[in-house]
């Protein structure tokens, strides 16, 4: 029953970092998906939209996310709050970043249109912007996982799901019947189960979508009208948690 996975996604969309250990804030992982990108028209894009967003692979190097693809790029994990405020739409909500207008040509290069970097910070108000989809952590069983991919002609991988969290030594899908639960020195509550969308669908090398895994999951994993695979998480409190913790079954 131990933590077999820790991964973060600094940038929306985009590849994930492996980690040993990390902090965990109220609002989830560190740095994790604090960077978004957006067009001209201030609209935040996923992969749903542009597939490259998947093929993007920061590293981690001097408290900045390094990029080499044609041009080397850094991204300071340290908001600057002297630059401009701007409101962008992700999805149907209008959420506050800062704008990395220095970044503008190098994603904009990658991308082949009109694109930038922008960061969360703090709203004027002291509240803390977020660019998460739903609740700050996602986790799932390496038994779900495994359950999955034997009722698949083409197994799937964790890369297909983009968690933070993959977990060993439980029964299949038992996670979705817990109420709250200790990893490190850190309690969770799990909030609810997780909706899949067709980034799960997505071949991150070429861009084709198939019906799988969600054709599969929706003939037994379907919650009313929504396909769902995992669960979310929210931190009660800060600390850190490890890769091989011990996770504790609260409530």
């Amino acid at each position: 029953m131990l933590v077999e996975k820790i991964a973060i996604y600094p940038i929306k969309s985009a590849g994930n970092i492996n980690l040993t250990s990390t902090k965990v804030t109220l609002n989830g992982l560190l740095y994790d998906r604090n960077f978004a990108i957006i067009n001209d028209q201030n609209k935040v894009i996923t992969a749903r939209e542009d597939f490259k967003l998947l093929k993007l692979h920061p590293k981690l190097k001097n408290n900045a996310l390094y990029f080499k693809e044609k041009e080397e790029l850094l991204l300071n994990l340290n908001t600057d709050n002297t630059l401009k405020r701007i409101k962008v739409q992700l999805f149907d909500t209008l959420t506050e970043v800062v704008e990395l207008a220095y970044t503008s040509n190098w994603i904009s290069n990658y991308l082949g249109y009109n694109a930038s970097f922008v960061k969360v910070t703090n709203s004027i108000d002291g509240s803390t912007t977020s660019l998460m989809d739903d609740s700050p952590i996602h986790l799932i069983s390496q038994e779900s996982l495994t359950d999955l991919k034997n009722k698949l002609e083409t197994p799937v991988t964790s890369h297909n799901f983009r968690p933070n969290l993959i977990i060993n030594g439980f029964k299949a899908y038992e996670e979705e019947t817990w109420n709250r639960i200790k990893i490190g020195n850190c309690i969770f509550q799990v909030t609810k189960k997780c909706t899949r969308c067709s980034i799960t669908t997505i071949n991150k090398i070429t861009g084709t979508k198939s019906k799988e895994p969600l054709k599969t999951l929706a003939t037994y994993k379907k919650d009313a009208n929504n396909i769902t695979f995992g669960v979310y998480l929210k931190p009660l409190n800060e600390g850190v948690i490890s890769k091989n913790d011990n996770i504790q079954i609260l409530e």
